[in-house]
C-alpha cells in the first residue's frame, strides 16, 4: 500500500490531525489537555496516535523499523484501532486544500502566510530533507515591505520586529531543537529600495541579514544569513504583487553535532484572493 493510500485509509475513518510536539506540550487548553490524556494512555514522544472520539486511544506507533516498512507498519496500526474501534461506516468529507494561503494571498484581516523552504547544502548541492515552513505576518509588519514613497533609488528599513520574525529560516529542520526563536536574534537587517518604476509597477529590491544564537537544553548553536530579495508593487493599488527572498548562510546544531553547514533558504509569496475558514 502507497502512502496516498494509507492517507486515504485514515480520512475514510478518522479526521486526520497534525500537531507540533514542542508547541502543544506547552501548551493550554482543551486541546493541549486531550494530547496529554493521549501521550498518558500510549507513552510514545511522538509518532502516530489513533483515538476515539472520547478521548480513548485505539492505536499508537512510534520508531519505525526501517523506513521502507513505515507505510506497512502504519496500516498496521490503522487496522489495530479499526478492530479496537469495532464497526464504522465511511465518513463523508471534502478534499481541500489545508495550506491554501501559504505563500499567497492576503486574508481578510490584511494578515499574510509567507512560504518558507530551507535546505542544507552540500558540495554545493541540497542535501537531507529540509524544511517546508510558514512564517506569517500580521498586517501591519507586512505593511513594512510597501515602499513609503514609489521614487526610483528610494530605500527604506524594515523595522528589527519584523525581520525578527525569518528566524525560522536559520534550521533546516522545523524542530526546537534547532529553529532559532524570533527573541534569540541577535543581529538583524533588511532594507527596502526601489530599484524600477515602468508603467505602473515597481520593482523592489531588498538586502539585508539575520543571526541567532539558539539555546536547547542548556546548549547554545549560532546561525547567521544574508537576505536578498525582490518584488513587484503595484503603484496604483499600493499593494505587492510579488515577493521573494533568498536566504544563504551557515547553520549550527547544538553540541555534540556542533558544526558549521551551508544552508539556503527561499521565502516567496504572491498576489491572490483567498478567506477565511
Amino acid at each position: 500500500m502507497s502512502d496516498r493510500a494509507v492517507i486515504a485509509l485514515v480520512a475514510a475513518y478518522f479526521v486526520p490531525v497534525a500537531v507540533n510536539l514542542y508547541e502543544i506540550r506547552q501548551a493550554k487548553g482543551p486541546g493541549a489537555d486531550l494530547f496529554r490524556s493521549v501521550q498518558r494512555q500510549k507513552n510514545q514522544y511522538q509518532g502516530l496516535w489513533l483515538i476515539a472520539p472520547d478521548g480513548r486511544v485505539l492505536a499508537g506507533h512510534h520508531a519505525p523499523r526501517t523506513q521502507s516498512t513505515w507505510v506497512a507498519e502504519a496500516r498496521e496500526t490503522i487496522e489495530q484501532a479499526v478492530a479496537a474501534s469495532g464497526p464504522l461506516s465511511a465518513r463523508a468529507f471534502v478534499r481541500d486544500d489545508a495550506l491554501r494561503d501559504r505563500g499567497r494571498g492576503v486574508r481578510p484581516d490584511g494578515s499574510v502566510s509567507l512560504a518558507l523552504s530551507v535546505r542544507l547544502i552540500l558540495q554545493g548541492k541540497p542535501a537531507g530533507e529540509g524544511a517546508f515552513d510558514s512564517i506569517r505576518l500580521a498586517a501591519l509588519d507586512w505593511s513594512e515591505f510597501l515602499p513609503p514613497e514609489v521614487a526610483l533609488g528610494r530605500s527604506w528599513t524594515l523595522p528589527e520586529r519584523v525581520v525578527r520574525e525569518f528566524s525560522r529560516c536559520l534550521s533546516a529542520a522545523s524542530d526546537q531543537s534547532t529553529m532559532p526563536r524570533p527573541d534569540e536574534v541577535t543581529a538583524v537587517s533588511l532594507t527596502g529600495r526601489v530599484a524600477e518604476v515602468v508603467a505602473g509597477r515597481a520593482r523592489i529590491s531588498y538586502r539585508g541579514r539575520i543571526a541567532a544564537t539558539h539555546i536547547y537544553l542548556g546548549k547554545s548553536s549560532s546561525s547567521h544569513a544574508r537576505f536578498t530579495g525582490l518584488a513587484t508593487y503595484d503603484v496604483a493599488a499600493r499593494s505587492l504583487i510579488s515577493l521573494t527572498i533568498v536566504a544563504e548562510g551557515v547553520s549550527s546544531a547544538p553540541p555534540p553535532y556542533a558544526e558549521d553547514r551551508p544552508i539556503a533558504a527561499a521565502i516567496e509569496w504572491r498576489a491572490a484572493t483567498v478567506t477565511n475558514r
